[in-house]
């Protein structure tokens, strides 16, 4: 017997799941779905454009790249700021040193 179309769909989203898909829905304005089309073209001039998806999951890769990256300033920022800001046994002196970290009371060249 052929299976409805409500037992194929919930099929399809019980192999997703298990995959490890998951299915977010999206709600834009005109302005930002016009954006979204010129960069699924856009990206790839010359060639077929991206899907809708692939565009999606580029941009929150980069923006999550952008982010670690973000996190990694703030954590040497605040290294830097208690490496000044207390005196450190000479152990993290050393290290302080060769991490290229100014220390407490030394001018940076």
């Amino acid at each position: 017997m052929a299976k409805t179309d409500a037992e194929r769909k919930a099929a399809q989203r019980a192999r997703q799941r298990k995959g490890g898909i998951v299915i977010r829905e999206l709600q834009l304005e005109p302005e930002e779905e016009q954006m979204a089309q010129v960069l699924l073209s856009g990206l790839r001039p010359g060639r077929e454009p991206y899907e809708f998806n692939e565009v999606v999951g580029l941009l929150i890769r980069r923006c999550h790249a952008e982010y670690q990256q973000t996190l990694v300033h703030q954590q040497s920022d605040h290294v830097r700021n208690v490496a000044i800001n207390y005196r450190l046994p000479s152990a993290h002196v050393w290290v302080s040193q060769h991490a290229g970290l100014p220390l407490a009371g030394t001018k940076q060249k």
